[in-house]
């Protein structure tokens, strides 16, 4: 439960930032503004953005699977 607590506003702020499929400076500074508040690690924003993309290759695969477009 920790961890949704304080990771889970973070990761769901870094799936919505993405979901355009770029982040912008704008965006990167909000999600380093958000991981400050809530006093988590150097760096989390920089991996959660990883996980977010690599959830999109995740799901494109699936779909290129299917022959989906």
């Amino acid at each position: 439960q920790t961890f949704m607590y304080w990771y889970g506003p973070a990761s769901d702020a870094a799936l919505m930032t993405a979901a355009d499929g770029s982040i912008d400076e704008k965006e990167q500074i909000a999600l380093e503004q958000i991981a400050n508040h809530l006093n988590l690690d150097e760096g989390i924003i920089d991996r959660l953005l990883d996980w977010v993309m690599a959830g999109f290759d995740w799901m494109q695969d699936g779909l290129d699977l299917l022959n989906v477009e």
